[in-house]
């Protein structure tokens, strides 16, 4: 949004970045005990 500066050399850099899958994030929702009802907020 708006006029932002883009700085090219900084997509070579990403930082931090997980390598995480679908099945990852199903155990995170488990172990926050997240249930179908909460997922339709």
């Amino acid at each position: 949004m708006g006029a932002g500066h883009l700085n090219p050399n900084k997509a070579l850099d990403p930082g931090l970045v997980y390598d995480a899958n679908t099945e990852d994030y199903m155990r995170l929702l488990c172990t926050l005990n997240y249930t179908k009802k909460e997922s339709r907020r």
